[in-house]
Order: structure tokens, then sequence, then C-alpha cells
């Protein structure tokens, strides 16, 4: 595995400025049923303030691969896809933030169940701190067509509705509750986080599908171990 990523920071006159960060990879793909398969993925950030206390902006996605959860393309494939999968525009202010385009399937930090890091949703997502340590969020869009290709396309539904409430009710513990619609389908989430220090923690997470009798329950860590002086 070799993972290389660069940020590449390029500024105009105020009030307009931009920026954008390139994050490269290369990986082998080895089995015992099949030959070595070589991948690269590319994932490239745009963005553009608009005002010169970068409270508006529009930001973008560029990446490899062909679907809502695959950026990579292989070395010896027909096919080198390149596509803009993510291009919205942000309002951020002191209670929150809005966001309306295609938008990330995450306002932050990426849930541990939740939908792909590379994927999108085409809708509106609004986020309120209630103070510093409680939020609100609600996101209502379109997800459905998960070809990367059309990912700009203007949806032709709103099937994809979220309510998310997270606070932090002690200085090491995180709690996460949501209510979500996605598709045909009606979910309920709870998630407990454990900060073990300022960059690990440990989580539970608990998904339960209302309208049928299906449940997951993931237990996870996140954060870098430091392997041969690489951080992993």
């Amino acid at each position: 595995l070799l993972c290389a990523s660069t940020v590449l920071p390029t500024h105009a006159e105020n009030p307009l400025s931009y920026h954008h960060t390139l994050d490269t990879e290369v990986r082998m793909d080895g089995r015992t049923d099949r030959e070595e398969k070589w991948q690269y993925r590319l994932r490239y950030y745009p963005t553009v303030n608009l005002t010169s206390d970068n409270s508006w902006s529009i930001n973008g996605l560029v990446t490899t691969g062909d679907s809502f959860a695959n950026t990579r393309n292989s070395f010896d494939g027909n096919s080198h896809n390149l596509y803009m999968r993510r291009l919205f525009v942000r309002k951020s202010y002191d209670g929150g933030k809005t966001e309306v385009g295609v938008l990330p399937t995450y306002k932050g930090r990426l849930s541990l169940t939740g939908l792909s890091y590379d994927g999108w949703i085409k809708g509106i997502r609004q986020v309120v701190k209630v103070d510093g340590d409680t939020a609100v969020e609600f996101v209502a869009g379109n997800l459905d067509d998960l070809d990367a290709a059309n990912a700009l396309d203007f949806p032709d539904e709103m099937n994809y509705f979220e309510f998310e409430y997270s606070s932090r009710v002690a200085r090491r513990h995180h709690i996460e509750l949501g209510l979500e619609r996605m598709l045909s389908g009606n979910f309920t989430r709870a998630e407990y986080r454990y900060d073990l220090d300022n960059s690990h923690a440990a989580t539970v997470e608990w998904v339960q599908r209302v309208d049928e009798a299906e449940t997951k329950l993931t237990t996870g860590f996140i954060g870098q171990l430091p392997i041969a002086e690489y951080p992993v």
C-alpha cells in the first residue's frame, strides 16, 4: 500500500480566494483466487471563498471511480474514470451552517455505519448549534442514482431525510441520536463515543430498521496508530 497526500494552496485577492487539496493513493489488491490488481485513486477538493471572512463558499469534489462507493480505477482497466461528484454552496455562521447542492454524506466526522465517505446527497443540510456541546442537523434530498457520471444531474424526487441530535454529555462522553428515511426504509440510530485522548476514541453504534426486524450493532476504534514511525 502506497499513499500520498498533497495540499496545494492558492490565494487570490480578497474577498475571493481559492484553495484546493489533492489526495492520491496507489494500492495492490492481491487475493489467492485471482491475479494481483493495481489500483489508483485521486481526490481533488476545490473551494472558492466568496467573502473575506470565508462565511460563503463554493465547494466540490472530483475523484476517480465510477460509483457511489467506488473511487478507484485499475491501471490495467479499459476505463479511467474521473467525475465531479459534489458541488455545493455553504453558508457558515456562529450558530451553524447551511449547505445546498450535491452534498457530502456527512457533516463532519463520519459515522461508522453511515453512507460511503465519497458518496453524495442532492439536497440541503442545516446544522444548528444549540450550544458549544450540542447540535442538531436536518438533511433532505435525493439518494437513488449511484452512478458517479450522474452525480450532478437534477434530482427527480426527495427520498432521503435525516434528523440527528449530537451532544457531549461529559468531558470524554458523546452521544448521537438519529432518525432516517432512506429510499423506502425507516431507521433509528444511536451512538456512544468515549474519547480515549485528544486523537483516539472508542465507539458503539446501534441501528434499527423500524419497518422491518433488522438490527445492526457496531463497535469500533477511531484514530491513528504509529507503525514503524508511520501513522496508520
